[in-house]
């Protein structure tokens, strides 16, 4: 990626307080829709400090994606912990739910991905990745003896079941702000378990996604920036 890796703490947190506001204008309004200006003064900057990490738009939109990429397989990781497979994909499927809910460049990378044009090449990376992660979550279900005998192979299943989540989560956002994420995405699971895992294991993967996704959602956080939310100086 073009422009300037910053090495000392003051550099590294003006690079991330501009990509944080990035994310924030992607998830607003899309690539296209958003304006530089309005990113620098987010994240309490100047467009001078900007070009200084940032010299294209398109090197912005990849610092978002490689952001947003960090933090959501990072939690993947996190939330699989020690859990039987099926159990660590349910779990981690909450865990992208609520980084939806709650983390705007987490929401403004996710729908980079969704967009095509210059961005195609790094964002099918991301998609690869998931689905590489969810396979391999798949086999080891597959081994473990919890998916149906002679049902869909791993490779199909997390093509299928990533597809399923970024419709669900994609449609919320249009119609409802993803205020009832949770609920759609408990009926996804309810949908989605006695059409994949053996029929004893079923009941318990139901009442751990009701347990999940029954209870009230985190509060939504915002992409609209507030003015005095920053305490920046202007960059260069």
């Amino acid at each position: 990626m073009a422009g300037r890796t910053p090495r000392q703490q003051r550099g590294i947190e003006r690079r991330l307080a501009l990509v944080e506001a990035a994310g924030r204008a992607f998830d607003r309004g899309g690539y296209a829709a958003a304006a530089l200006a309005d990113i620098v003064k987010d994240a309490g900057s100047t467009l001078g400090g900007l070009g200084f990490y940032f010299p294209h738009k398109e090197d912005l939109a990849l610092a978002v994606i490689d952001e947003q990429n960090a933090r959501t397989f990072g939690s993947l990781a996190q939330a699989g912990g020690d859990f039987h497979p099926m159990e660590a994909m349910i779990r981690s499927s909450k865990v992208i739910a609520d980084q939806l809910i709650t983390d705007p460049l987490v929401r403004g990378g996710i729908r980079l991905s969704m967009e095509l044009g210059v961005l195609s090449g790094p964002t099918r990376g991301f998609y690869d990745e998931w689905l590489t992660q969810v396979g391999a979550l798949f086999a080891m279900a597959q081994e473990a003896g919890e998916l149906i005998e002679g049902g869909p192979t791993p490779a199909e299943l997390a093509a299928t079941s990533v597809s399923y989540f970024t419709g669900v989560h994609t449609v919320a956002g249009v119609l409802t702000g993803r205020t009832d994420l949770y609920r759609r995405l408990h009926v996804m699971w309810q949908m989605l378990i006695p059409g994949m895992a053996r029929e004893e294991i079923r009941p318990r993967l139901l009442e751990l996604a009701a347990e999940l996704f029954t209870g009230p959602q985190p509060a939504m956080v915002e992409t609209t920036p507030r003015p005095g939310d920053h305490t920046g100086t202007a960059s260069s």
